[in-house]
């Protein structure tokens, strides 16, 4: 007869378990190993998810605010995320000789004076040859906006032509200083140490240059921070700009005079008055020769002119109606002495006798009856 089996031994019970147990852990490692790559995308990031290093299209590959989104493992898959918010870029260093980052001026005492240290100073040459210095802002972000159609676009173009936002500092760092330099060339130095920089085309030079190496940044703004003359030049600038200034302030008086003089001598009209004595000099115009006169007689010459115009004006009046009266006089005379010559000659003579007696010159002297009266050149001699 055959021997029955024997029943299982403890050992091989346990290595059931044992063996159970394993595959069960191996079943959920798998599991979990297949969607460790769920993610999701958090509000202010995108994020691009790549498949074995290779990114196919924006629809495929990159993701929006929201999730959960499921990529393959890593190294199969790879999700990078980008903030979408405003990054800020400061050309400190580039174009001056302090370090604008702690406001430290960065010669040292083994500096010569005046002295630019190559690779730790910067400057910038305007357009009329001088050395100036500043720094400026760069505001940028990923080109990306929820409500845009083509918003994924931007970040792809990001993730495929710069990858990470270090490179993008570097990148609008280099774009920036050669828009600024380019535009500081079309720039007068005072134009510029006064601030009249044109951030508005710095701005745009960045974004063409930008959307030339495919990068998906948007640049926000430009802004200069920081600008004027080097530190070794300050005092020299600062005396020119003085100097500008009281140039300006007595240019200022002087119109000023020149305005109240005019208004005193003629009034608020002497803008066409002496537009009309130019015209009338230079002989430019049909008729502007007249132009001043007709102003004249017509009175609309006031001030000190129209007054003395005035005064001429009476004057003339006066004289020609006593120029009438003594011909008027003259005729009537000449006939009383065609009529009888004797009444005529006396009453001149009475005339003339009345206008020397009655003149504020003349002193009268009452003399009484029987006494003389004795007139010298120098004093009166009366009997006593």
């Amino acid at each position: 007869m055959k021997k029955p089996d024997s029943a299982p031994s403890t050992i091989e019970k346990l290595t059931g378990w044992i063996w159970k147990i394993v595959s069960a852990l191996l079943f959920v490692l798998t599991i979990a190993f297949l969607f460790s790559n769920c993610y999701w995308v958090p509000e202010g990031m995108v994020a691009v998810q790549s498949r074995f290093g290779i990114l196919s299209s924006p629809e495929k590959d990159v993701r929006l605010p929201g999730g959960p989104y499921f990529a393959l493992p890593f190294p199969a898959g790879k999700v990078v995320r980008y903030p979408t918010v405003i990054r800020r870029i400061n050309i400190s260093r580039a174009f001056s000789t302090k370090d604008m980052r702690n406001g430290d001026d960065s010669v040292t005492a083994t500096t010569a004076p005046g002295a630019l240290i190559p690779g730790v100073h910067g400057s910038i040459i305007t357009g009329d040859k001088n050395i100036v210095e500043g720094a400026w802002t760069v505001n940028y972000r990923i080109a990306f906006s929820a409500n845009e159609r083509s918003c994924r676009s931007g970040v792809f173009l990001f993730a495929v032509n710069v990858g990470s936002l270090e490179k993008a500092d570097r990148l609008i760092a280099v774009f920036a200083e050669r828009a600024i330099v380019e535009v500081a060339a079309g720039m007068s130095v005072s134009d510029f140490v006064a601030g009249h920089i044109d951030n508005g085309t710095i701005k745009r030079i960045i974004q063409r240059q930008m959307d030339s190496a495919g990068s998906g940044i948007t640049v926000d703004g430009v802004s200069a921070s920081y600008y004027g003359p080097p530190a070794f030049l300050e005092n020299d600038f600062q005396a020119a700009a003085q100097a500008e200034s009281e140039k300006a302030l007595q240019i200022e008086k002087a119109i000023r005079y020149r305005t109240t003089t005019l208004n005193e001598v003629a009034g608020n009209q002497w803008h066409q008055l002496i537009e009309s004595i130019n015209a009338a000099e230079t002989g430019s115009a049909n008729g502007s020769s007249q132009g001043a006169k007709k102003m004249f007689e017509n009175g609309y010459v006031e001030g000190v002119a129209g007054a003395i115009i005035e005064n001429a004006r009476t004057h003339k009046t006066e004289t020609i109606e006593k120029s009438r009266w003594a011909a008027s006089r003259f005729n009537e005379l000449f006939r009383a002495y065609r009529n009888d010559s004797r009444v005529c000659t006396n009453q001149l003579f009475q005339d003339a006798l009345h206008e020397v007696l009655t003149g504020p010159l003349v002193k009268v002297k009452w003399v009484l009856p029987g006494q003389r009266l004795y007139i010298g050149d120098i004093e009166e001699y009366e009997p006593e």
